[in-house]
């Protein structure tokens, strides 16, 4: 299959949530409730399509951990294939069977977008690993939490800029540590942001006590339709969302590793972002810390295996 190929059936992928949101809007004045659920119905038919057939899809539920607190309501949840049958209708999905949560709106509004960062640091806090975390896991939950919408209310000149902006806003009011980041914005008909963390120790930034800290990042990626070219119709954000997905669910979920790696090499793509530069010491463990002080130091010393999926 070539990536012409893959380019299509991806389109034919946003091309269908497009359709869906103009037959939902028909009626969603008269009936917000049921244009809501028809709206993650449209979502979660999405990931069924894509991810592998035996991750389980479920659409409204709560996260249980282990302490017996639950999330707020969530709209689909991505469960593990190992995940019990006899759970899957409970509703309440325990948070160790958990792989991805996603919000979903019809249209995304700037209040959602500071609702979601709240309910996000709620379940990334929710899959605490017991004992010894690695750097990876100190600034990643293995819960993959993303906002999925079929369009906007924001203005359609520098749409991109505009969200970029509230959610950079909002990162900086309520995420007190990066494994509280969300890791994806899709919105279907404008853009994709991608949260991204570099766990690669720098120095020359300004401020910074100890002289080492790393960096986050909310990347604009954009995927261009090869048919369409300079404009804003080209872009297919339904394309960077599963790319993502794919390839940090591969990491809790091995047998996804080839595809989610074939995904990537095919969709080269363009963008920007807003960073923001955290001191290792207010992040990690005192382990950790040493650990990050290690690398580039000794000659026997490379990288953690875990660092290929940032």
């Amino acid at each position: 299959m070539s990536n012409i190929d893959l380019d299509d059936f991806i389109a034919d992928a946003a091309k269908t949530i497009e359709n869906e949101y103009r037959r939902i809007q028909r009626t969603a004045k008269s009936d917000p409730g049921t244009a809501g659920d028809q709206g993650e119905e449209n979502w979660a038919t999405l990931l069924r399509d894509w991810l592998p057939a035996t991750f389980h899809v479920e659409t409204k539920g709560r996260i249980l951990d282990s302490n017996g607190v639950l999330s707020p309501q969530i709209d689909i949840l991505v469960l593990k294939p190992e995940y019990p049958e006899i759970l899957l209708k409970k509703k309440h999905f325990l948070a160790g069977g958990v792989l991805a949560a996603f919000e979903c709106k019809i249209t995304l509004k700037a209040i959602h977008i500071s609702s979601f960062f709240k309910t996000t640091a709620i379940i990334k806090n929710m899959a605490p690993l017991k004992g010894y975390r690695s750097i990876y896991e100190e600034a990643h939950s293995p819960i993959y939490v993303g906002l999925l919408a079929h369009s906007h209310s924001f203005s359609k000149k520098d749409v991109t800029e505009n969200i970029g902006n509230r959610i950079y806003k909002n990162d900086q009011k309520y995420v007190t540590k990066p494994i509280e980041m969300p890791d994806l914005f899709c919105i279907s008909d404008a853009c994709c942001w991608i949260g991204k963390k570099s766990l690669a120790p720098q120095t020359d930034i300004e401020n910074v006590s100890d002289g080492h800290c790393i960096s986050t990042e909310y990347w604009s990626e954009q995927r261009e339709n090869p048919y369409i070219k300079n404009n804003i119709e080209s872009r297919i954000p339904i394309a960077t969302a599963l790319k993502t997905i794919m390839h940090r669910l591969s990491k809790e979920h091995e047998g996804l590793r080839s595809l989610a790696l074939y995904f990537r090499n095919s969709m080269e793509s363009m963008g920007g972002g807003f960073f923001r530069y955290w001191p290792i010491k207010d992040v990690f463990s005192d382990h950790n810390v040493k650990e990050f002080k290690k690398i580039g130091q000794h000659p026997n010393y490379s990288y953690p295996d875990d660092f290929r999926y940032l």
